[in-house]
């Protein structure tokens, strides 16, 4: 008798083990992208203002020795980068440091006197000064020109001072370019203020006030090394190895994009921007200074960005090029964190994440 309820029992667990695994939006629509081959592996969590209520392991993190994933693991998170070096950028915008509305030139005498390259080859004039607002939204007017030697083997100093011997293509505050030259002149500005290297800044402004120990740049210790997934490019329906993983040791930080992370990490961080500001009772930011952050500035008819964060709607967030992303809901009060390592951009990361994101709301649902 006593056996019999005991496998009664056993068997009902087993059987609401298995339609919660079933009824669950995200574990069904991830186990469903997985096995038709838009990432090798994944760690995913959606979490509230006071906990993560779903966190998960998909797949392996090496497609070769099949090694599972594990949810301590360390990603290459990109231009995830950006929106933390905002949260370290808005808290001299508190102190009353810096002003958004401040002329560039301000703290970059350099640039000044910057120029406008026009289609016809011909220079001209700023018709009104570079403003921060302009930088930290991507309305500066740069290109995205990218050169290997002086950017990834420059610190944020030399870069800027680079840039400053450039041309912008548009005039400031006229059209919307992606571009790495915003965050490093906006982290430069930091440097300035407050006497200290880019590094040093995010240690003691981000990392340690939110307990984020494996959030680094070129300095991972060998154990974290060890904690890195495999990244993959897809070809012809399977996974084709990238040759290394995305750790960029070589690379010196960058407030654009060369930051590595772990969902713990990032759950830190994104449960601050969800408690406007707040991480365990202390303030990081301002509440004002949160909501500008997810805020869109650029214009009516250009894509949606605040202060280091991209806008869809009422929602914001930001992703990384190994199609890392991490986005916040507030009218639903909650946050999604993905990590995948699969290069390249193709049409499956993004539908990862757009699925992931739409699979996460229906949890709190």
């Amino acid at each position: 008798m006593k056996i019999t309820i005991i496998k009664s029992i056993i068997f009902t667990l087993v059987a609401s083990s298995i339609a919660f695994a079933k009824e669950n939006p995200v574990t069904e629509k991830m186990n469903e992208m997985l096995e038709d081959n838009y990432f090798s592996g994944a760690v995913t969590a959606v979490l509230t203002k006071d906990k993560i209520i779903d966190f998960q392991t998909f797949g392996v993190r090496n497609v070769e020795t099949n090694e599972p994933m594990e949810k301590d693991l360390i990603f290459f998170i990109a231009s995830q980068t950006k929106p933390i070096s905002a949260v370290a950028f808005m808290t001299f915008v508190d102190e009353g440091k810096i002003k958004l509305d401040d002329p560039v030139s301000k703290y970059l005498p350099e640039y000044a006197d910057i120029k406008v390259k026009k289609e016809d080859g011909t220079f001209e004039e700023l018709s009104r000064p570079l403003l921060i607002s302009d930088v930290v939204c991507h309305m500066g007017g740069f290109a995205q020109r990218y050169d290997k030697e002086n950017i990834e083997g420059r610190n944020v100093a030399e870069r800027v001072d680079f840039w400053a011997t450039q041309y912008l293509v548009d005039q400031p505050g006229t059209k919307y370019t992606y571009c790495n030259a915003s965050w490093n002149i906006a982290s430069r500005i930091m440097e300035i203020v407050s006497g200290k290297d880019y590094v040093s800044i995010m240690k003691e402004r981000v990392f340690i006030p939110l307990e984020m120990p494996s959030t680094r740049f070129d300095d991972l210790t060998e154990d974290q090394i060890k904690k890195i997934p495999e990244a993959y490019k897809l070809k012809d329906g399977g996974f084709e190895h990238f040759g290394s993983s995305l750790y960029r040791p070589h690379w010196k930080p960058n407030p654009t994009g060369s930051l590595c992370s772990t969902v713990d990490d990032l759950a830190n961080f994104c449960s601050m921007i969800l408690n406007k500001g707040v991480y365990k009772g202390k303030r990081i930011l301002s509440e004002e200074s949160v909501k500008i952050m997810g805020e869109k500035i650029t214009p009516k008819d250009l894509p949606g960005y605040g202060v280091g964060f991209q806008t869809e709607g009422n929602s914001y967030g930001h992703s990384g090029a190994g199609g890392t992303q991490m986005w916040f809901y507030p009218d639903e009060g909650i946050a999604t964190i993905l990590m995948i390592q699969v290069v390249g951009d193709p049409k499956e990361v993004n539908i990862t994440r757009k699925s992931f994101r739409e699979a996460a709301l229906k949890l709190n649902k």
